[in-house]
């Protein structure tokens, strides 16, 4: 039998040999997985923060720092986007490039990490997972900064962990380069900057005999920080404004003064007027009156979910074998890892309850952090099936757990129509000879950035992004004011029946898809 075999072969290894095989098989997996899923997809048009981050990079790479904070205020990602460019010239190439490397890379701490918790088994097992979960090969080919700052976040995390017994000094080097840079890449790698100025200043308390260590090195971690922050302020137009650090600032003072919990209350509000009303009954367990008194439970369910969304249902069966198992940890990795995971799940909780909102990418590290325990599961349920009468049946569990994700990553090739409509538009606008040297006004922000990378170098087309939301002008006083002669307006589909008519650009092409269409207008002659 195959698990036999494996057995077997694992007794009779060295640790470089096991470390060669558990580690390359999830990875070779990982890599010939994302590049069917890139090679399928990559013509389709790329998410909405793809434009932001690119339109960024470019004014960075014309050298206009200003305009290009302006875009983004975050330079980091970008500023790697445009150095990436260099060598890809394709700007989407480029930025599917990072996602993509990022998370074939993020496999190897993955695997240490588990090694050092649990053995190389369950690190194979945890990054063999890894490799097939659907939502992380999705954003693997999504350019955006969460595969990055997961890279670097989870290297950081091994080597913090490593670093707190060990005097060697480049451990701690590399836990500060990698800490400061996640957070350069997402601002909320600044919690871990706090959290871990609390462990060194924790551990030179009551580890009396590395006191003068663990001091010299809190000294260093937040020191050189304000060191620099104050240098920026002083010799910066920008000031704690770089990276959004003010934003730090704003949560903060929002968080203690409890004004994160306006929207909570006026949903609340919104329920509590609810339940005096059909088809409500007017009482204390009506349902509206139970969703208001239970909205910060209801929160935190819609937490579990997006974990069990990101991880996969099945996964949750190693997942509760894995925190059953009884593992003597190193003395201070499972509570380590425990409190940095409740930071960044209550920092998503914190955004679902201010904003009544949550990506599902904000909750990568939390989902992340528990693929060892998973492993764990995964290794223990292989143990089981040599002793077990249930062998086949187990066996049989153990195949589904990996080959359902892997179809269900598999079948994101099937998205391969998602957003045609985008990428028909820009292809008719390129292909009419007529259209040149014009103004076109957009109310989608991938329309303008595919008209900026695809139209011909002569064609001098200017696009104009139309914010709906913070603009006063209707899209027609605004494509007058920019003196366009073009509009392009992308709607969803539901909507097709509220197709808008203009007085002075009239329809010429439309291109409906699944979820969303297309309008293409071109201005009157004479008006």
């Amino acid at each position: 039998m195959i698990i036999d075999k494996m057995k077997i072969w694992y007794q009779s290894s060295n640790d470089k040999q096991k470390d060669l095989i558990c580690l390359g098989i999830p990875i070779l997996i990982s890599l010939t997985i994302k590049l069917i899923l890139l090679i399928v997809l990559f013509d389709t048009p790329v998410n909405n923060d793809a434009a932001v981050y690119i339109n960024s990079a470019k004014l960075y790479v014309m050298g206009n720092f200003a305009d290009g904070m302006i875009v983004y205020p975050m330079p980091a990602y970008p500023l790697l986007l445009a150095f990436i460019h260099i060598f890809i010239p394709d700007w989407i190439a480029a930025g599917y490039f990072i996602s993509l490397v990022s998370m074939i890379l993020v496999t190897i701490p993955l695997y240490y990490l588990t090694k050092t918790m649990f053995g190389s088994k369950a690190g194979f097992w945890a990054c063999l997972v890894f490799s097939v979960l659907p939502k992380m090969n999705q954003w693997s080919i999504d350019i955006i900064r969460d595969p990055l700052f997961l890279l670097l976040f989870i290297s950081c995390i091994y080597f913090a962990l490593r670093s707190i017994k060990k005097s060697d000094f480049y451990l701690f080097g590399l836990t500060f380069v990698l800490a400061w840079s996640a957070t350069l890449i997402r601002i909320e790698g600044v919690i871990f900057i706090g959290f871990y100025s609390c462990v060194l200043i924790y551990f030179a308390i009551v580890d009396t005999d590395n006191r003068a260590r663990f001091f010299s090195r809190s000294l260093i971690w937040v020191g050189i920080p304000i060191g620099i922050a104050l240098l920026a302020v002083l010799f910066s137009g920008y000031g704690i404004a770089v990276n959004r650090f003010d934003h730090v600032l704003l949560e903060l003072i929002g968080f203690f003064n409890g004004n994160f919990l306006t929207n909570s209350s006026q949903i609340g509000q919104f329920l509590s007027e609810a339940a005096t009303k059909p088809p409500f009954f007017d009482g204390s367990y009506s349902f509206a009156a139970l969703c208001r008194h239970f909205l910060p439970i209801i929160y935190l369910l819609g937490i579990v979910q997006i974990l069990v969304k990101i991880l996969f249902p099945l996964l949750l069966i190693p997942l509760y074998i894995g925190f059953k198992v009884k593992v003597k940890l190193p003395d201070y990795y499972g509570k380590f890892i425990l409190l940095v995971w409740i930071l960044f799940a209550g920092l998503g909780y914190y955004f679902l309850i201010k904003y009544d909102f949550i990506a599902t990418r904000y909750l990568m590290i939390p989902a992340f952090l528990l693929l060892p325990w998973i492993g764990l599961g995964l290794d223990r349920l292989c143990e089981i099936v040599g002793t077990s009468p249930y062998k086949k049946i187990l066996v049989f569990l153990i195949l589904i757990i990996i080959l359902v994700p892997t179809g269900k990553t598999l079948r994101l090739t099937l998205s391969k129509s998602k957003g045609i409509t985008t990428v028909q538009t820009v292809q008719w606008l390129i292909e009419n000879d007529k259209i040149n040297n014009v103004q076109i006004v957009s109310n989608h922000y991938k329309v303008s950035l595919y008209i900026d990378l695809k139209a011909k170098a002569d064609s001098n087309w200017k696009t104009h992004y139309y914010d709906e939301r913070n603009n006063s002008l209707s899209v027609e006083e605004f494509a007058l004011e920019k003196s366009a002669e073009i509009i392009v307006l992308k709607k969803k589909t539901k909507e097709i029946d509220k197709v808008e008519d203009f007085q002075f650009y009239q329809k010429v092409k439309s291109f409906v898809g699944k979820k969303h269409y297309s309008l293409i207008y071109t201005r009157i002659p004479n008006t």
